[in-house]
């Protein structure tokens, strides 16, 4: 998660830039950013002239789908955890943060991150992705985990992701699980590029932000798995992992 602080580092004409500690602190382009990716307390000791701060809040990606049938099919990707923008007015005070971890694999969703009373609505950890063997369906998370279908025919949908966090994740086709949704796109669908080859290809993860176009991309979804010579999808850019 990271805070960019508003108020100028450098001494301009009638600007008093926000005093705060908290994070690893770096600096960039007048502007100070305060970066935690574990849970911790960001304290203003003053607010400056202004006292406004841009918030990004990432929750915890998703867990990946279990395959525990030799290769006959394959897992979805995993959906990325919630993004949000925000921004806020501090005051010379402490601020709680908590950063969601990562869903277990095979099992379990993200964990949301939240900033005490800056940010209204927790970001939501990222759905997991469908398993192949026991037919658990994928799951809505801020972003949400790909579909896989196993040895059926059809399609099986990848979950949707929550509005203003995130994408959905792509559907899964027989063997081949779709990307889970990123931040900045969803995951795209599993497919067999030659049908009379039983080696269908994993979806690629959707595509995660770049915040404030400052080059780093942040809460990619995963890439599907798949199944022989095309294997898995590349994972979003912004964290997310390969598919298998």
């Amino acid at each position: 998660m990271t805070f960019g602080l508003l108020g100028a580092v450098s001494n301009q004409a009638g600007v008093t830039p926000i005093t705060a500690s908290g994070g690893t602190e770096t600096t960039s382009g007048g502007y100070k950013y305060h970066t935690f990716t574990g849970s911790g307390t960001f304290t203003v000791t003053n607010a400056g002239s202004t006292g406004a701060v841009e918030i990004l809040t990432v929750a915890g990606g998703g867990g990946s789908g279990a395959v525990t049938y030799g290769t006959n099919g394959a897992a979805g990707g995993a959906g990325a955890g919630g993004l949000q923008d925000t921004t806020a007015t501090v005051t010379a005070t402490s601020y709680a943060i908590t950063i969601g971890g990562g869903g277990v694999a095979a099992s379990g969703e993200g964990s949301n991150s939240e900033v005490a009373t800056l940010v209204s609505a927790a970001s939501v950890g990222g759905g997991k992705s469908a398993n192949w063997y026991d037919h658990q369906d994928s799951t809505v998370g801020g972003s949400g985990g790909g579909g896989t279908r196993g040895e059926y025919s059809g399609k099986e949908s990848g979950a949707a992701g929550t509005a203003g966090q995130g994408n959905a994740g792509g559907d899964g086709i027989e063997k081949a699980g779709g990307g889970g949704g990123g931040a900045g796109g969803a995951g795209t669908d599993g497919n067999d590029p030659y049908p009379w080859i039983p080696d269908p290809h994993g979806g690629a993860g959707g595509v995660g932000t770049n915040w404030k176009s400052l080059g780093t991309f942040y809460a990619g979804g995963g890439g599907g798995g798949g199944v022989g010579q095309y294997g898995g999808g590349a994972g979003g850019n912004g964290g997310g992992g390969n598919g298998a």
